[in-house]
């Protein structure tokens, strides 16, 4: 029977009926619209601010004074007689990575999302090393440096990569007379006069010298990853209190060689990229809580390896700031959409009304053979329905074309109402 009702009622006076489903689509496709522009706002937000910060306070950082993938510590002298000179052992630098990686994929979401492919470096302090007449440098410095990722982050434009080389580890640190082995950017080497095939003096007593076997350039100079390696695009320039000129440059040798090149103590960094593009609005405070449990506490990479990951960066102070500011933002807005939300209602209701005005003489008929009042509303809330869902819909469909994106929760309740 409320079938039939129903189905008569919406072939009769369908006029008022399109004017109520015209006006559901509209404020349907208007509400999601709009809390898809919304979300979009902040999402950029997130962005821009995070794009302000330098990698160095952005990715997840930590460092440690010994060298990955080594059994036992490193970066010590020998407490027996030096030994016979030999090729030392090649770290496990894969393992290692691959933990960096695993641990990265244990995290839930969105953390696991915005952490980026881990890489690490070892350097040394810096060295003095060989003045080159007419290089204009009158103190040049070398850091030996390895990193896994090098050959992903360069590419050779002169030469050959390094090998390693043997050597003896003494009291004084390294001793030999077999060059070892580096490559440096070309800018690098112009600016300490170096050149392909050269060998250069380092100081410390019986320090086998350095040969340069490779010249490269970066793979893209402006990756992040520059911004943890410090020297290695370009020489540092500077200046002493007397007046002389000093320039720092990197040297990459092979991984085997860089733990007895480090006798004064190695400076091993770690990092993840982070970058937030593709996070929503509503994950920012949970990226917040878990940038925070990721970076306080000390993290195993590898079982009974001497490094360990103590990640400390700034990106949750900055995501903290940001939602802090959000409700400044939703005050305004609030107090921007009242006016338009308010006249939108005024526009649903009266558009209910006509479709019951029209719908009044064929009630009181129903009324007057014994239809009860719950049994009249049931009927006009099953014509309301009716017309309204399926023009929620259109509308829901509408407003993902003006802004497309996912359908969240917001955008179902907006219909809902309407």
């Amino acid at each position: 029977m409320l079938r039939l009702l129903l189905r008569r009622h919406l072939r009769t006076a369908w006029g008022s009926a399109v004017v109520l489903a015209v006006v559901t689509v509209l404020a349907a496709g208007a509400a999601t619209a709009a809390a898809r522009a919304v979300a979009e706002m902040r999402a950029h937000q997130v962005v821009y601010a995070t794009e302000q910060l330098s990698p160095l306070r952005r990715d997840v950082v930590s460092r440690s004074g010994s060298v990955p993938g080594m059994p036992g510590p490193t970066g010590a002298l020998p407490v027996e007689p030096p030994a016979a000179e030999r090729i030392p052992s090649e770290p496990d630098w894969i393992e290692f990575l691959d933990g960096m990686v695993s641990l990265r994929d244990e995290q839930p979401r969105p953390l696991r999302d915005v952490l980026g492919e881990p890489s690490f470096a070892v350097s040394t302090k810096e060295m003095l090393t060989e003045q080159v007449p007419g290089s204009g440098i009158e103190i040049p410095q070398a850091v030996f440096r390895a990193s896994p990722r090098l050959q992903e982050d360069m590419r050779l434009v002169e030469g050959e990569w390094p090998e390693p080389t043997p050597v003896t580890l003494g009291y004084n640190g390294p001793e030999g007379d077999v060059p070892v082995q580096g490559v440096l950017t070309r800018e690098a080497a112009d600016t300490l006069g170096w050149k392909v095939g050269g060998t250069y003096a380092l100081e410390g007593w019986k320090f086998p010298p350095l040969q340069v076997v490779g010249i490269t350039e970066p793979v893209d100079d402006g990756a992040d990853a520059w911004y943890h390696q410090p020297f290695g695009r370009r020489a540092q320039l500077g200046m002493t209190p007397n007046g002389s000129t000093t320039a720092v440059a990197a040297v990459y040798v092979d991984p085997a060689m860089i733990s007895g090149l480090a006798f004064r103590g190695p400076q091993t960094v770690l990092w993840y990229p982070v970058s937030v593009e593709g996070i929503e609005s509503g994950e920012v405070q949970a990226l917040a809580d878990q940038l925070r449990g990721f970076t306080h506490e000390t993290l195993t990479i590898v079982p009974n390896d001497a490094v360990e990951l103590q990640g400390r960066t700034t990106l949750s102070e900055v995501l903290d700031q940001l939602l802090r500011d959000r409700v400044a933002t939703d005050a305004v807005l609030a107090v921007l959409v009242v006016g338009p939300l308010g006249a939108l209602g005024a526009v649903m209701v009266l558009a209910a009304r006509l479709v019951v005005e029209r719908r009044r003489r064929a009630l009181a008929v129903l009324l007057a053979r014994g239809a009860t009042g719950g049994w009249l509303r049931l009927l006009t809330a099953a014509e309301g329905f009716a017309v309204s869902l399926p023009a929620a819909v259109l509308g829901v469909l509408l407003g993902l074309l003006v802004r497309p994106g996912a359908v969240t929760g917001v955008q179902v309740l907006c219909a809902a109402a309407a």
